[in-house]
């Protein structure tokens, strides 16, 4: 499921930037609850503006690839 993996990204990335989640969820503008629900892909219904900016902020990024062959990446429209 897309929760769980995002959740695990969340969590490995955090972890291996020292980080808390009480830190990055002030960073993100989001509850401490609501970062540690995603984490544990408790959380399904979150938006993806939301879900951006979370994993913006441990370095993970989203690529997309069309059929055409052209790549896009999904950033965090808050950190442009």
């Amino acid at each position: 499921m897309l929760t769980d993996q995002v959740g695990v990204l969340l969590k490995r990335s955090r972890k291996a930037l020292r980080l808390t989640q009480k830190e990055l969820a002030q960073r993100a503008g989001v509850s401490e609850r609501l970062w540690a629900e995603v984490e544990r892909a408790e959380r399904p219904n979150v938006s993806l503006e939301t879900a951006l900016r979370m994993l913006s902020l441990v370095g993970v990024s989203i690529r997309l690839d069309d059929p055409l062959g052209t790549t896009h990446v999904l950033h965090d429209a808050s950190s442009a």
